[in-house]
């Protein structure tokens, strides 16, 4: 079997793609791997906003000349560390940050469940509550961004549609707190980010709640979150200034003009719709669903990094990976000596050597005693990112 990527501009009948590389697109097919059987069929991914997918010659025709997916992904490994080579931010303290950051996450996530489940039984949005959620997470962003980043990716199994937005919310804080902008217009995003899809619970319960992959059909219902939302917000008593509207309605829309509900093309979009739609999507692809399994952040982040030639703005994706980092907090990543670490926070100095707690050793197959390991200060280097599930590593036992 050899799986290659190619431009969706040479995708041809009677080919097998095995990936649409799109798992954030509402591409126009059920599943993510089929035959492609006639012309429409390419067109229609095209029109989708894909620029690329897997194939897989085995199972269909062949495209010479293409890379195979090991190559394509070595290009992008190549071109990542080229454009991020240089220094990180100096690291934070640490070890305490992690209690207050998770009694943080815990008290946001109980608070918007409370707040979407009252929106779904027809009541008007809480908006001192949706405010003051924001203002703490903003203020946690402010004080514990690295302990945020790395308890933001565990503890992931109550309801998807709350924790994404803590995730959201929080991380547009700790974007926007990088990018130094004024500590309003931080809150504002914030607060876009908890109420940015407030929106789908309008939307069926049969389809919000569905233990499996949505339909075409489905997919275009969800779609309208967006719009509900903005009904949501307008209809409310209180105000939601431009800023945090503008997540709410735009993070859904992407720099080339194939998002939706309105098309909107590069500067079109507000800077707080292109952030947002960098981190919904970095979230929704981290995030473990019925139907698919979540992607190690390291790959998330050179799923970005290719994505911002066209998908976003490619300064402000360039911007958000020098913040979260090449090998974000909660990725497993393989060293040089055979040990697997997972990433606690960005490195002092180089974004290519995080602070990382190795728990396991790939040559004899073993857990091994937790030892954290500052890489910047070490012999030892990362060559590559692993997910978890392959090697059965639990990250919460080691991040307790």
């Amino acid at each position: 079997m050899t799986i290659k990527k190619i431009p969706v501009e040479r995708l041809r009948p009677g080919m097998y793609v095995s990936d649409f590389n799109a798992g954030w697109l509402d591409h126009p097919f059920f599943l993510n791997k089929k035959t492609i059987r006639n012309a429409g069929e390419v067109s229609r991914i095209a029109a989708a906003g894909i620029d690329s997918v897997f194939i897989d010659t085995a199972l269909g025709l062949d495209a010479d000349d293409s890379p195979t997916a090991e190559e394509a992904a070595e290009q992008v490994e190549q071109a990542l560390t080229e454009a991020f080579s240089g220094n990180a931010a100096p690291p934070q303290s640490f070890a305490e940050s992690l209690p207050e950051a998770n009694r943080l996450i815990g008290s946001a996530r109980r608070a918007l469940q409370e707040l979407f489940t009252d929106v779904r039984l027809g009541n008007s949005i809480d908006f001192q509550t949706a405010k003051e959620t924001a203002r703490q997470l903003a203020a946690g962003a402010a004080r514990h961004p690295q302990a945020c980043l790395l308890l933001g990716r565990l503890n992931r199994s109550d309801d998807y549609t709350f924790r994404h937005s803590v995730s959201v919310a929080l991380v547009l804080g700790i974007f926007a707190r990088h990018q130094q902008r004024p500590d309003e217009e931080i809150e504002s995003l914030t607060l876009g980010g908890v109420l940015h899809d407030v929106g789908k619970m309008k939307m069926p319960p049969a389809i919000l709640n569905k233990p499996g992959q949505l339909s075409p059909d489905e997919m275009r219902i969800m779609s309208r979150h967006v719009a509900a939302g903005i009904d949501l917000v307008r209809e409310a008593e209180d105000f939601l200034d431009p800023v945090a509207f503008k997540v709410l309605s735009e993070h859904h829309e992407r720099y080339d003009g194939s998002g939706y509900p309105r098309g909107l093309r590069g500067d079109e979009i507000s800077p707080g719709g292109r952030m947002a739609g960098i981190i919904d999507v970095y979230d929704a692809i981290t995030a473990d669903r019925v139907y698919r399994r979540s992607i190690n952040p390291a790959e998330a982040v050179r799923k970005l990094f290719e994505w911002s030639e066209r998908h976003f703005d490619r300064e402000m994706a360039h911007a958000f990976i020098k913040t979260i980092g090449i090998y974000p907090a909660g990725s497993l990543v393989r060293l040089e000596s055979g040990r697997l670490g997972i990433v606690l926070r960005q490195g002092e100095g180089s974004l290519m050597a995080p602070e990382v707690r190795v728990v396991y050793d790939t040559r004899c197959l073993s857990f091994i005693t937790p030892v954290d390991i500052q890489l910047a200060k070490s012999a030892d280097r990362i060559v590559g990112h692993e997910a978890a599930d392959k090697w059965n590593i639990p990250l919460e036992r080691f991040l307790a």
